[in-house]
């Protein structure tokens, strides 16, 4: 059924392919890192490309993939990456599983067939895939930029039948062979079983910190997961950047919460990827298909910076709902158009009551977070399943291959109206001790820009066991404000765990008892709900609506965490009534669809 389903969204997936005029399809001799043959191609096809860069290195998988790449099946279950014609998953006689799945094209040359992992056809239970790809040594030698770009398509679906194979697609560049960094995530932004980046996702990462004049390069294409769908690559190729070449990098994540209202501003990150000065161009954006906002950049931005613009309209968000933006920039003479757009799923969602807290433990509970990565290294933090401190998952904040970091994660938008508060939350180094800390602060917005109190300065991460923290502080006035979690600081690769985030009045999270300790999460709810108290006991749960009626009730005995699925209501307010022998508490509840 798993797979009936992702055909018929794949499928829909491939009949809004963009992108077409990068390379043509005439394209049929694989260019195994070859400067000459990779110059003449450019030559040949420099209408299709429009001179869009130098180029370095380039492979379209047309005759297979190159011989001199490394393919391992790390997890020694007989599955690997391999070449597919026709873009057909199950088409290897080494591959478990009956029937054959098929999808259209993929990227611009898909015709002459794509790179794949699928782990969807190895069936369950077979104790992991972990596929890794490795291109033989390029040369980048003379080349003061380098770029990696590439065609995707990866679909996600972690059914974590093998906790240690999480469902990951990610990319690492090395210049030794040995030490390799990761600079993209496939999975970023992807919750849901089903869920994939778009048919083709263009890939342009600057990789110039590892790759620039260097005379051994090497691109990883990694894949783990179990029986969790696959991963399509395509046109793989390292290029110099061109003379104009402006690039949407990212729309400021200043949302989900309750600062979406009917006239909320939308402002995006623009960075100049090529090697001249650009001004005076437009950008647009759209919501959920609607008409466009069209404006013009009229500041100059230099090579290789970047530019936050904020539209002089505003959209209208107030509605809670699942919003989808969609922004572009359109610069004449632009020689590579595939990054030219940028799409970012939002949640309008009301402000969540004292007591908050935020385990993340379902897909929700992350989306309710916003990331932020300051220092535009290719991440933020990650959704993980591999350290948490209860439950299954906590927030992963990971080093870069530049050494440093500075990324933030926020939660959604809290009610602060009464004072003192108790904040805890909990974190792990993982590796070695190193110089980066975690540090918590009280913001009026979900950006590092609007930081009103640092609730907590951190220290240098060296504990790999996880270790509490607990602030006491009072919010300036009554108001809205946001929680945020900033992980910085330089050295030796390294991660930090974030997880079980609990902020309460003080009075009375001294006194959680019992019913007293309910809290409730994620609280709007979509989908399914959390109850959570700090002693085991045995009650009742009732959900009434505006009316007083009953719609929901269930029982539980001796329990702390308690699941309840919501997806049967409608979106509007409830009561959730807690009661047992001892008494009875209710707290509002409010309900919408995504």
């Amino acid at each position: 059924m798993k797979n009936a389903i992702s055909l018929f969204v794949l499928l829909l997936l491939s009949s809004a392919i963009v992108g077409q005029d990068k390379f043509s399809r005439a394209f049929d001799t694989e260019l195994r890192g070859s400067k000459e043959q990779a110059a003449t191609f450019f030559r040949q096809h420099k209408k299709a490309i429009s001179n869009a860069m130098i180029p370095i290195y380039m492979t379209d998988f047309s005759t297979g993939i190159p011989s001199s790449w490394s393919n391992v099946d790390s997890a020694g279950h007989g599955r690997h990456w391999y070449y597919s014609a026709n873009a057909c998953f199950r088409c290897d006689s080494i591959y478990l599983g009956a029937g054959i799945d098929s999808l259209s094209v993929l990227g611009t040359s898909a015709a002459n067939g794509i790179a794949m992992y699928d782990s969807d056809s190895g069936g369950v239970s077979i104790g992991g895939d972990y596929g890794v790809l490795t291109t033989n040594p390029i040369n980048c030698s003379g080349y003061s930029s380098v770029h990696l770009q590439f065609n995707e398509l990866f679909v996600y679906c972690n059914d974590l039948i093998t906790p240690a194979y999480p469902n990951t697609a990610r990319v690492y560049v090395s210049n030794d062979n040995v030490n390799f960094y990761r600079f993209h995530q496939a999975e970023m932004g992807l919750f849901n079983c089903g869920e994939s980046t778009n048919n083709p996702n263009p890939v342009d990462i600057d990789i110039s910190a590892l790759a620039a004049n260097r005379s051994t390069v090497y691109i990883r294409f990694s894949f783990t997961g179990d029986y969790s769908y696959w991963w399509f690559i395509d046109d793989v190729s390292l290029v110099q950047p061109s003379p104009y070449d402006a690039a949407i990098t990212n729309i400021e994540p200043v949302f989900n919460g309750c600062t979406l209202s009917a006239a909320t501003p939308i402002t995006i990150e623009i960075k100049n990827s090529g090697t001249q000065p650009i001004s005076n161009f437009p950008v647009s954006y759209s919501i959920n298909g609607g008409s466009q906002v069209i404006e013009t950049i009229t500041t100059t931005i230099q090579p290789n910076a970047y530019l936050s613009y904020t539209f002089n309209q505003t959209a209208n968000l107030s509605v809670p709902s699942v919003y989808q933006l969609v922004a572009a920039v359109n610069l004449s003479g632009d020689a590579y158009q595939l990054n030219n757009t940028d799409t970012l799923n939002t949640l309008s969602i009301p402000s969540s009551p004292v007591p908050y807290f935020n385990g993340l433990e379902s897909a929700y509970d992350f989306r309710c977070l916003t990331l932020n990565d300051l220092d535009h290294d290719g991440r933020s933090c990650t959704w993980s399943n591999t350290n948490p401190h209860s439950g299954a998952y906590a927030i992963e904040f990971n080093s870069p291959a530049t050494n440093q970091g500075d990324n933030w994660a926020f939660t959604s938008c809290l009610d602060l109206s009464t004072s003192p508060l108790r904040l805890d939350y909990w974190t792990k180094q993982s590796g070695q001790p190193t110089n980066y800390i975690l540090q918590s602060y009280l913001c009026t917005s979900p950006h590092p820009a609007d930081t009103l109190m640092l609730l907590d300065a951190g220290s240098v991460a060296t504990d790999t066991n996880y270790e509490s923290h607990t602030t006491i502080f009072s919010s300036p006035s009554n108001g809205i404000y946001y929680l945020g979690f900033r992980w910085s600081g330089t050295g030796a690769s390294s991660s930090m765990f974030l997880d079980d985030i609990l902020l309460d009045l003080v009075s009375t999270t001294a006194e959680h008892t019992g019913l007293s300790a309910l809290i409730i999460y994620p609280n709007p709810v979509t989908d399914e709900i959390r109850l959570h108290v700090n002693s085991n006991l045995s009650a009742v749960v009732k959900i009434l609506d505006q009316s007083g009626r009953i719609v929901l009730e269930k029982s539980f005995a001796a329990a702390n965490d308690i699941e309840l699925n919501l997806q049967s209501l409608t979106s509007g307010s409830y009561v959730l009534q807690l009661e047992n022998s001892s008494g009875m508490i209710r707290k509002k509840l409010i309900k919408f669809d995504r």
